[in-house]
């Protein structure tokens, strides 16, 4: 009987698109199928990369995002905020900004891009969707079918009131965690105010005893806790974690006089 081994790597391999990592120390990306072609940049070992498509022993890739592409001044309108928009369709991106250098993509009218310099008549502009490299086949081996979300580039929010009313909300829902986080923690007693020598913290020179024994350090400050000494207050105070210190520390939160 013979058996037949088949490479399941292989047949997944050959339904595009898919994830793929890098298997040699240094993959040159290629602007096209062959390595007369110029480099785009480097894949080093262990990196994912998303492969679209296979021609002979080289495999079509999305670029990585520190790899820099190159268009036309004249064929991008600047937005703002470093962003780009494409002013027409089928606008060729190059691997430099030389006019005879390799089209490594095309994008189409309104699409967004990220500048990253401005080089006389060029723009050096953050890979999107669309800009491709070429990898030896040899150097990627397959590893998911599941694939990164396509590359959108976005406008920031220009309108400061919107801004300040999102920072605004996000500040008062900061201070209510807080707050709640404060309630489930206080500590409420009552109990006389006394006058100690000496901790090992600075900060603290009054403690209180409780009518059941309890006795707490307070931390607060030293003029309203030195107006209540051998006094029966009611306290309000949140936990300290003071290390090596002879009883609990409570933060004063409120002082009243029990009459």
């Amino acid at each position: 009987m013979v058996l037949f081994l088949l490479n399941v790597s292989y047949v997944y391999a050959q339904e595009f698109p898919f994830t793929g990592i890098v298997n040699v120390e240094k993959a040159n990306i290629r602007a096209g199928q062959d390595e007369s072609f110029e480099t785009l940049g480097v894949f080093k070992k262990g990196d994912k990369v998303t492969v679209v498509e296979k021609s002979f022993s080289w495999y079509r890739v999305k670029l990585p995002e520190n790899v820099k592409c190159y268009v036309n001044r004249k064929l991008v309108n600047f937005l703002r905020d470093g962003i780009g928009e494409i002013n027409g369709n089928h606008v060729n991106i190059r691997a430099r900004k030389d006019l005879n250098s390799s089209v490594i993509g095309q994008l189409n009218k309104l699409t967004k891009v990220q500048l990253l310099e401005t080089l006389d008549d060029w723009y050096a502009i953050s890979p999107v969707e669309g800009t491709y490299g070429w990898v030896y086949v040899d150097f990627v081996d397959f590893h998911s079918k599941e694939t990164a979300p396509p590359r959108v580039v976005q406008l920031p929010t220009k309108n400061i009131y919107t801004l300040r009313r999102q920072e605004e909300a996000r500040r008062q829902a900061e201070e209510e965690r807080l707050r709640a986080e404060e309630e489930k923690i206080k500590v409420f007693l009552k109990g006389t105010v006394k006058l100690i020598s000496q901790t090992s913290n600075e900060n603290i020179r009054h403690q209180i005893t409780t009518d059941d024994g309890q006795t707490f350090y307070l931390m607060g400050y030293r003029s309203v806790l030195d107006s209540f000494l051998d006094q029966c207050v009611q306290i309000e105070g949140l936990p300290q974690n003071e290390m090596s210190l002879d009883y609990p520390v409570l933060l004063i939160i409120k002082v009243l006089l029990v009459i």
